[in-house]
């Protein structure tokens, strides 16, 4: 944790943005929570020398899982009753297996949104091949109509050909 000397005339030994932060009075020589309003401290304004924005710690998934490993065998060498360490049990495997689905809903999210820009591509795709059917389709009735005409037209002269 970074200890940062705190001092009300200079604008740059402020912290940066509204929230809580330690602080550290050095005339009553005491250290504890206050809340930093952007401008100045909710109190002890004229007290605070130092502030520091402590951080939370990151504890790794098997760290967590060996150190609960030690508690549930401290318990059992205790003679701890057994439906206290199942309690136990039962919360660390719903908050690992909550772990697990949340994981797995973003996994599932992420294939949903995949799937729906696939789909919304192959709609808009059909869209259009849809439309050049339907062009096409004009096209060939236009094409069927023009020979008709020109059979009709064939007939016509041929007919004419026989009267004369």
């Amino acid at each position: 944790m970074e200890w940062i000397k705190y001092s009300w005339e200079n604008k740059e030994s402020r912290p940066p943005r509204a929230g809580r932060y330690l602080i550290y009075r050095a005339k009553c020589d005491k250290m504890h929570f206050e809340q930093w309003n952007g401008t100045g401290w909710s109190s002890s304004n004229n007290d605070c020398t130092h502030w520091s924005k402590p951080k939370k710690p990151i504890i790794e998934k098997t760290q967590a899982r060996e150190q609960f490993k030690e508690m549930v065998t401290y318990l059992m060498e205790e003679g701890t009753d057994n439906s206290i360490i199942e309690g136990y049990v039962d919360t660390f495997m719903l908050i690992h297996n909550e772990s697990k689905m949340a994981k797995r809903i973003k996994e599932l999210e992420e294939k949903k949104d995949k799937w729906l820009s696939m789909y919304y591509e192959a709609s808009t795709n059909l869209d259009i091949q849809a439309e050049k059917l339907m062009e096409n389709k004009k096209r060939i009735e236009g094409l069927s109509k023009f020979i008709m005409n020109m059979n009709l037209f064939e007939e016509y002269f041929k007919w004419k050909d026989t009267e004369l």
